[in-house]
Formats: structure tokens, sequence, C-alpha cells
């Protein structure tokens, strides 16, 4: 690895994160010459049209759901694909969530298709004579490159939205070709719990008001949960059968922000309104709590895509979103209540240092809409059938395989 490399990873990583890099460095020199074997072995082939995925597909990662949810839409319409995952670690989703999209590997043939998609880095040697594709997200405006500087390597560097379409074209190399397609949000599963049992598993009563956000702890300072605690106390604070439920992730490693969290609702008098939920969740139990929620309420400071805001409305909830980056690919003043901001310099948080600016939701406004949802059951309706209908329209099967079709017979 090079030193200036090595410097930056621990800039925005720290030293624990450049040790977890080195300890997956043998597996992926091992992955790496698997694929230049499968070169060389395929030197030959004339390349097809077509997809070849390599990523690591059976992670627990959101990038990995985006990845294996590519493959199935690409399946679902008929593009032809083959999938290797480049994962090694022990925090696997189950093999029945991944294994049956993989290519077994006597059958894979990195140069059977003309297109090859990775998921930001990875292994793949240099040389290919198919045109190599990354998927990227990025929630600002600014220093994707200081963080993923091998993007400027890519032949083609794949948005899903036109926030990020438009960031990445004017900040890589003229020689980079941006292109765009349709996230492939999956349709709703039929084996969601219902909205009563849901809502009595969490001690939600039937006539409760509840909002719902599902967000990371370990990037508690761009999906600004507390700022939500603060809009939901302004609202509610005075109202017994408001309930606002978040749900963490990695719970665990994060213990002190958790516990910030629980103190905050607590000194704004809503402690016993609010209702934290740790614990894994399948994605059929998050779709549920979505599904019993009245709305989703996300003041993020910045989002690459925003796929719980997505979900949501796919389920028809009226949503409450800042007014920035990704989401407002679909988020919009019929189907949505829009939070303005003000762009403020980011933190010394490693995940967010590099954004140099990101949007901070206004409080007060934000306060007002959730106030507004309760008071006018009508407008939530309104709203969540208008986000339902659009999201259907924006991400079904035609609109994804035609976004991929241009792609690849460009």
């Amino acid at each position: 690895m090079k030193i200036g490399y090595i410097f930056n990873q621990i800039r925005t990583w720290g030293v624990r994160g450049l040790f977890e890099a080195a300890c997956r460095w043998p597996h992926e020199h091992l992955v790496a010459a698997f694929l230049k074997k499968s070169m060389r072995d395929n030197a030959d082939t004339i390349p097809q049209k077509g997809i070849t995925i390599v990523a690591p597909i059976s992670g627990r990662y959101s990038l990995s759901k985006t990845m294996r949810d590519f493959i199935i839409r690409l399946k679902a319409v008929g593009i032809p694909c083959q999938v290797f995952d480049t994962f090694k670690s022990s925090g696997r989703v189950p093999d029945s969530v991944y294994k049956p999209l993989l290519t077994p590997t006597e059958s894979f043939n990195i140069l059977k298709y003309e297109y090859v998609i990775e998921m930001l880095n990875s292994p793949i040697p240099a040389g290919l004579k198919v045109k190599r594709c990354r998927i990227a997200f990025w929630e600002s405006e600014s220093g994707i490159l200081d963080v993923f500087p091998y993007l400027k390597d890519s032949d083609i560097v794949i948005a899903m939205s036109d926030f990020n379409a438009a960031y990445f074209s004017k900040v890589l190399p003229s020689d980079v070709i941006v292109r765009k397609i349709v996230y492939p949000l999956m349709p709703l599963p039929s084996n969601i719990p219902s909205r009563a049992e849901t809502r009595q598993k969490y001690g939600v009563r039937e006539e409760d008001f509840l909002v719902f956000f599902n967000f990371d702890l370990k990037a508690i300072w761009r999906k600004n949960p507390d700022g939500l605690i603060r809009a939901f106390a302004k609202a509610f604070h005075r109202n017994d059968d408001a309930r606002l439920i978040l749900k963490t992730n990695n719970a665990n490693s994060c213990a002190d922000k958790l516990y910030v969290l629980r103190s905050l609702a607590e000194s704004l008098g809503v402690g016993s309104q609010v209702i934290f939920v740790n614990d894994y969740l399948s994605s059929s139990e998050i779709y549920a709590l979505t599904g019993a929620c009245d709305v989703y309420a996300s003041l993020h400071r910045g989002e690459g895509f925003g796929l719980g805001i997505a979900e949501a409305m796919q389920m028809g909830k009226a949503v409450v979103v800042t007014a920035y980056s990704a989401p407002l690919e679909f988020c919009g003043q019929y189907n949505a209540i829009l939070v303005p901001y003000k762009l403020i310099k980011t933190n010394n948080d490693p995940l967010s240092a590099k954004f140099g600016y990101c949007a901070d939701a206004d409080i007060d406004f934000a306060a007002s809409a959730l106030r507004k949802l309760y008071c006018n059951k009508e407008l939530a309706t309104k709203l969540g059938r208008n986000a339902k209908q659009f999201v259907e329209t924006h991400f079904s099967d035609k609109e994804f395989k035609t976004s991929v079709l241009k792609l690849i017979e460009e």
C-alpha cells in the first residue's frame, strides 16, 4: 500500500479502520489471483451484452444490500448477469439471502460480459478488455475523491440520483463517463406483520400518532436523530398520544451515542414517548415498523439515496424530509413535506468530515410539519397516496430496465 493512501485511510477511518483493511488484504489478494486466472483462461472470449458484478454481496452493509437488490432486479427484468462475491467476514447475512444470487466459481468468466460493475473499490485486476464500472453514493457536494480516489480509474461511474450524477460529473476527470440508473427498489414483501400486531409489540396504541426513523448510530451526525428528537419534543411534549420510534443499528458498539440520545429525550420531557429499538431486525420487521407508523421523518444532513424514506413512501406513508441531497430524486412538494435547511460546516466526525458542508434542517419547521400531520389526517393520507403512486411509477421494472439497457447498449 502507498504511504499517502495509508495516511488518508487513517485520517478518514482511524487506525481501527486501517487495521480492518489490513486484515482483509490476504483475502483480497486471493480474490485478485482468482480473477487474474479467469482473465488468462478466457483471454479469447468475445464479451456479450450483459453485466458482471464483483462486490461484497454477502455483507451486512447497506451497500451490499443495494448490490443484492440490483442483482435480483437484473434477473427479474431479464438482463444477463453473473455474480462473484468478494466479502470475507463473520458478519455475513444468512446463506439463503445471498448464495442463490452467486454464479458458481467454475463457470465464472470475468470477460463474459461487456460491463463489469463493482461497489466502490474491489480487487479487480487492471487491464480488463471490458468496461469497468463503479456504483457510488455520496451525501454531499464535496470530498468524494478524498475518500474514494480510485473512482478516477473507472471507465464509468454509476449514480442512482440526479444529485449524485451532477456532482460526479463535476469532479471526475473528463474521460470518466457518468451514467445514472434507477435505484433497484425492491417490491414490498408479502410477509409483513400487520400494523396492529407491530404496534402491540412495541407498546403503541392504535390511536397513537406514531413517527418512525431508522438509522445507523455510526452515522449519527449525518443522520441527525437528535434533531428529530428536538422537533418531536417541540411538537408533542404535551401529547401523550404521540410516540417516536427510533430503530438504531450498531447499538452495541455505539453505546455512548445511544446514551446521549436517551438523555436528550429525557431532558426535553419526552423520554416516555421515545421508544428505542436496538436489536437486529429482519427486513420484514423493518417494513412492519414502517407500515405501523403514521409518518416517517428524516432530518438528515445528507443522503446518498435515502432507502428508508423511499420504502416508507412505497408503503403509502407521509414523509417529513430535509430538502437536500439524493432524496429529492423522489420527494417533492406534492408527495412529501420538505424541511428547509441552511448549509453548515461538517464537524470532525470521521464519516462526515470530508463533506465540507452539509444541510442543517430547520427544527421549528420540522416540528410544525409533524404537528400539522398530527392534526390533519387527510393531509397525511393525501401525501402518502401521492408518494406511493410516484414511487411505484419511478422505480418500476420498466423504468429500471430502460435505464440499465441505456447503459449497456450505448
